[in-house]
């Protein structure tokens, strides 16, 4: 599903260069980010470093 969203350039300046270092799209990289908020907003008691992910 294609959609399009508004982000800073500060944020998109951010995205490229992580991608970019950990060899990803610009979409992988905001999908990757995305998960992770997800994941923290679902499990807040937990320490940020137990929630598993994955290069």
């Amino acid at each position: 599903m294609q959609t399009t969203i508004n982000i800073s350039d500060e944020f998109m300046y951010t995205a490229q260069q992580q991608a970019k270092y950990h060899h990803r799209s610009i979409n992988g990289q905001l999908d990757y980010w995305l998960k992770i908020g997800k994941m923290v907003e679902e499990n807040p008691d937990l320490p940020f470093n137990f929630i598993g992910l994955t290069h």
